[in-house]
């Protein structure tokens, strides 16, 4: 057996005992809030690894830092702490903690990635042992830290930013879906809803699906339902950006989407 044959048999060992010093802190998940998630850039990475059955983990501090220079392009830098542990052959699991160097150093987002059918170790014939994990953690931290979704843009929503249901019923106070009282949340395909109840029954719905991300911010198609018996019902497309006071504003509404036209009729 070559030497090269000895050292990638060697690297394929169950590895029973073998961990590093961890690197994140723990707790429960913490969501950047959307300003930063909006400003922020990853300067430093460091990585930390429990017992893997597959080691090593080629390139993974690499590509992470490649994945999410794609997403996190904003001016503010924050560093990030991630623990990599495998609980099976087939399972990984990542901790990652986002930390503000300007401050305490306590975590400002933290987020836990779990990969099925990690598979870590690929072995090509004529080449070192490669691996892919690094660039999946990235596309998942990507999308769930810096690239919000339906349900948080939706709750964070400026409402008196567009024209909808509520705009004329403005009163001090009062912005954003929650202050409404729509806090039931359900979720029907890539559409994230909340609904408003009254005496137990549902009275009214918003909802909103991601269409695309741009550089100017979200667009979204944007529905509005009565559900007390009423025909109020609409959906348009609009432009989402952050607001000053770190949740998110309407910038552009009634844009010309193909998979979101008004309702017939609709009003």
């Amino acid at each position: 057996m070559r030497l090269s044959e000895i050292a990638l048999a060697a690297s394929l060992l169950v590895l029973t005992g073998c961990a590093s010093p961890a690197a994140t802190t723990g707790g429960p998940p913490v969501a950047l809030s959307p300003a930063l998630a909006a400003d922020a850039r990853v300067r430093n990475i460091e990585v930390a690894t429990a017992v893997l059955y597959n080691m090593p983990l080629p390139g993974f501090s690499e590509q992470l830092r490649a994945a999410l220079n794609d997403c996190a392009t904003g001016d503010r830098p924050l560093d990030l702490r991630a623990q990599v542990e495998q609980p099976d052959r087939e399972r990984l699991r990542v901790t990652v903690e986002l930390v503000d160097p300007g401050a305490d150093r306590s975590p400002v987002g933290r987020y836990e990635i779990q990969l099925a059918e990690a598979a870590p170790l690929v072995r090509h014939v004529d080449g070192p042992p490669q691996s892919d994990v690094g660039s999946r953690v990235g596309r998942r931290l990507c999308a769930e830290a810096f690239e919000p979704q339906a349900a948080a843009i939706l709750q964070g929503l400026d409402m008196m930013s567009f024209p909808n249901s509520l705009r004329p019923s403005r009163a001090p106070g009062r912005q954003r879906p929650p202050d409404w009282g729509f806090v039931q949340p359900s979720t029907y395909g890539d559409e994230h809803y909340l609904t408003r109840m009254d005496e137990g029954r549902e009275d009214w719905v918003i909802g909103l699906r991601i269409i695309r991300r741009e550089s100017e911010g979200v667009i979204g198609c944007f529905s509005d339902k009565a559900l007390n018996g009423g025909s109020y019902r609409t959906r348009q497309a609009i432009r989402i950006v952050v607001d000053d006071a770190g949740g998110y504003r309407v910038a552009e509404n009634d844009l010309n989407e193909p998979t979101c036209k008004p309702e017939p009729g609709q009003g």
